[in-house]
Formats: structure tokens, C-alpha cells, sequence
């Protein structure tokens, strides 16, 4: 598969709470015959440049080889189906060892195995570093799941991965909410899509998210609707 060096600089990065729809979006945008999400977070930012205390997010880790090590050794990277050795190549190809060299490769390495030429990423708590991202890749397309606040805190309690009362889950989803609106609401890199509306209306948002992510809309992503009724 030929890469569009287009697709290369504009990748997709779905975000927002736990439970807000994240996961519907992805399921949609993965069945676009351009587009592949992996369903597994890398949680590259999140957690693996915070554990490896990266000073600025564009750094090369410290030790290459024992962060590579570790992060293809996690729980994370294995989720994501991909051959490590392959993956390292992708990197050292790129030429440079930073943190974004390291996300590329992986990302551009699962596209290449679904045979699509755009990849995006799906880690819900990566609102909180848009910042990052948007530094990386000025031409990426990001969306940005909103759900009613009740609907998200009644789900996370029903998960067993729940580690937060109901007053922590409300105080994350109106910091969430924060965010948004001071930091990123007049950005025309971002869109919002509402997850009530989009269930109720998918065709015509999914149409708008198309356009926003550049992409003819294509009936072909609303196949699998029938199997994307979880709101995850």
C-alpha cells in the first residue's frame, strides 16, 4: 500500500470522556474504506511519555532502546496487533528518535497492516493534551465526544474498571467540559459531535464529520451500525 503523504500530516484523534461515544466514532470512521482507528488506546501520551518523564513532549526518551523496549513489551502495544520489529523499523526510517517518531511509526505501521493510508487514534483522555497533538500534526482533525453528564458518570459506575465516586466522575466530566470551551471551541481543527444527536441523526452528523475530516461520505460506514450500540 502507497501512502498519501497527504494522510501522513492530517491524522484523526477521537477524545473525550470515558463512555461519551468515543468508541461508536471510531467503529463508524474505521468502516470508511480511507480511514483505520485502532479499537486498542495506545495511551502513548498519557501515560508512557508521563511515566517516562519526558520534560517536553517532542524529547527523545532518555534511554531509546529501554523506553521502545518497555512500550512494546506493554499491554498497550500488544493490544494493538501490530509486529514490534515491524513497527521499529517504521520508526528508525523516519530518522528521528523522538516521542512523535515513536507514535507515527506505530500508528503508520497498523495502517499499513489494514491496508488503509489515513490512521488516526482513539485515547479518550488525550483532550488533555491536544496541545501535544495539534504541535505534532498543525493539520490533524480532531473529534470531540460530548455526552450528557448523567448518562457518562451511570455508565462508568456499571464498569469494572470504575475507580472514582460519582462527585470525581462529575468533577472530570465538567473539567472536560471546561477544556473544551476555553481552550479548544473556536479551533476549526476540532468539532464537537453531541453523542445524543448522533445517534438519533447518524447519517446526516456522520456526513458533516466526513466533510470536516476531508473524506467523501461513503453509505459503507453505516454498515455496522447494528453492532455499535455501545456508547464506549
Amino acid at each position: 500500500m502507497k501512502e498519501n503523504s497527504n494522510y501522513s500530516v492530517s491524522p484523526i484523534f477521537i477524545v473525550g470522556m470515558p463512555r461519551s461515544g468515543t468508541t461508536l466514532m471510531n467503529t463508524l470512521l474505521s468502516a470508511h474504506p480511507n480511514i483505520t482507528i485502532p479499537f486498542a488506546e495506545t495511551k502513548f501520551i498519557r501515560e508512557w511519555m508521563k511515566i517516562n518523564n519526558a520534560s517536553q513532549y517532542y524529547d527523545s526518551p532518555k534511554d531509546f532502546g529501554f523506553f521502545w523496549k518497555n512500550y512494546a513489551n506493554s499491554d498497550s502495544f500488544s493490544a494493538l496487533g501490530i509486529d514490534a520489529d515491524a513497527a521499529l523499523s517504521r520508526i528508525l526510517t523516519i530518522g528521528t528518535y523522538d516521542y512523535k517518531s515513536i507514535f507515527t511509526g506505530i500508528l503508520q505501521e497498523y495502517a499499513s497492516q489494514m491496508e488503509k493510508p489515513r490512521w488516526g487514534e482513539k485515547t479518550p483522555g488525550h483532550y488533555l493534551y491536544l496541545n501535544v497533538l495539534l504541535k505534532w500534526y498543525p493539520q490533524a482533525r480532531v473529534i470531540w465526544m460530548l455526552r450528557d453528564p448523567r448518562a457518562v458518570i451511570a455508565s462508568l459506575l456499571n464498569v469494572s474498571w470504575a475507580t472514582c465516586s460519582i462527585v470525581q466522575y462529575t468533577q472530570r466530566w465538567c473539567k472536560s467540559a471546561r477544556i473544551f470551551q476555553q481552550q479548544w471551541g473556536e479551533d476549526p481543527r476540532v468539532k464537537l459531535i453531541k453523542y445524543e444527536v448522533l445517534v438519533n441523526e447518524i447519517e446526516s452528523e456522520m456526513q458533516q464529520v466526513c466533510k470536516f475530516v476531508g473524506e467523501n461520505y461513503t453509505p459503507s460506514i453505516l454498515t455496522n451500525r447494528s453492532e455499535t450500540n455501545s456508547p464506549i
